[in-house]
This record gives structure tokens, C-alpha cells and sequence, in this order.
């Protein structure tokens, strides 16, 4: 009977699989992959940095899908500083993307912050579900809260213009450590402090000018 339930349930779990592919989802077995990855990867400075993506230093990143396209979101860094969005704006598929320029818009207690893209290339898919329920943003930004997949002519090329390895570690430790600077010392950002998980909404913690600041230095972003 036992191995009859387990057959049983590898059978549920195939079917599964092959529905969430059918209609463009990622299958069963790789949302579990990727949530592991995640978990598994290292923090610096409190904030997850995901060995598998390549990162501009806009606090974006990129993955590599295969032939020329690529899948493009912002890093936890980026997440916990802007704050759970109440509204993301996206752009429409077909749209050209330049690197370094913004790609889409995050609002989060009525203050809209661009994001930059991180490759150029075209919009080929928009996290539609994202922009539906934005919380994935900051709970799972390398993994449900990605935002676009994107085709460029020169991927390979723009991949190797970003930050990967010890490289990006030691661009994150910097923006953790000028992240720190911003605050007085009995202002200290809580839990990253201590190299804990980050609090979410750093920004709520900053007045205009001081968010005007953060995300010209973080985010490359001027204000809105």
C-alpha cells in the first residue's frame, strides 16, 4: 500500500508539473529549486546575495535564461530599502530597455521610485502577477518578485559588464556600509546592525531629502 501511495503521488506531482507548464509557469520542482537556492544563499552585510545572478550596481540584477534572453528583477537590497510596494508599474511587451536607464516604477507610501535595468535589450514577458500583488517584491525578489524577461542582442556581452562573485560581495559590503553611514549611531538600521535579516521600508525611516539622496546613491535613480 505504502508503495502504492508513493507512486500515486509522484503521478499527482508529474501532472502538476506538466499543467503549470502548459500555461507558462514555472514548474513545481523549479519554484522548489529556486526557494532552496535562495535559502542556501550567502548574506552580506544581512542582505541575500544570489551567486546565480549577475548584478548592475543599481541594486538590479540579471540571470541568464538561455539563447539571448535573460530574466531581470531588483535585489534584496533594493526591496528592503524601497519598502513592500502598493503599486509597480511595468512596462508592455515590445518595449526596448536601455542598461542603466529605468525600467519600471515601484510606489510604496505615495513615494514612486524608478528602477534601473541592469542589460538592454526588449521585453519579451512582465511579471503581470507581480504587479497584481506586489508583496512578492520584497518577500522573494530573486525568485516570485522577478520583473521582466528580457531579449538582448549583445546578453552575453552586457552580462559581463556586471557584478558577479567576490566582486558584487564586496559592492554590496560598500553599499551596506554607506547604507550605515546615513544613520546616527543610536539610529543604526535595525537588525542589519548586528548582520540580522533586514528590516523592510528602510526608507520609511528617511525624510525627503534623505530618501532623495539614498536612491540617487543606491538605486541610480533620480527623484520623481
Amino acid at each position: 500500500m505504502v508503495a502504492l501511495f508513493i507512486v500515486a503521488m509522484v503521478a499527482v506531482l508529474l501532472v502538476v508539473d506538466l499543467v503549470l507548464a502548459a500555461r507558462g509557469h514555472a514548474s513545481l520542482s523549479q519554484t522548489l529549486r529556486q526557494h532552496q537556492e535562495t535559502k542556501a544563499a550567502p548574506r552580506v552585510g544581512g542582505f541575500v546575495l544570489a551567486p546565480d545572478r549577475s548584478y548592475h550596481p543599481g541594486h538590479t540584477w540579471a540571470r541568464y535564461q538561455g539563447g539571448s534572453l535573460a530574466r531581470v528583477g531588483v535585489d534584496e537590497f533594493a526591496s528592503k530599502l524601497i519598502g513592500t510596494p502598493s503599486r509597480l508599474e511595468l512596462p508592455a511587451v515590445g518595449t526596448a530597455i536601455r542598461a542603466g536607464r529605468p525600467m519600471a516604477h515601484i510606489t510604496h507610501e505615495g513615494r514612486r521610485t524608478a528602477v534601473v535595468a541592469p542589460i538592454s535589450g526588449i521585453v519579451v514577458a512582465a511579471n503581470r502577477a507581480l504587479a497584481e500583488a506586489p508583496q512578492a517584491l520584497s518577500t522573494a525578489p530573486y525568485d516570485e518578485g522577478w520583473l521582466l524577461e528580457v531579449r538582448g542582442e549583445q546578453l552575453r556581452l552586457d552580462l559581463r559588464a556586471l557584478l558577479s562573485g567576490d566582486l558584487a560581495r564586496r559592492w554590496m559590503d560598500e553599499s551596506v556600509s554607506v547604507l550605515h553611514r546615513m544613520f546616527s549611531p543610536g539610529q543604526a538600521v535595525p537588525a542589519v546592525a548586528d548582520g540580522g535579516e533586514p528590516v523592510n521600508g528602510i526608507s520609511d525611516l528617511l525624510d525627503e531629502p534623505e530618501w532623495d539622496r539614498a536612491r540617487a546613491r543606491f538605486l541610480l535613480s533620480d527623484p520623481e
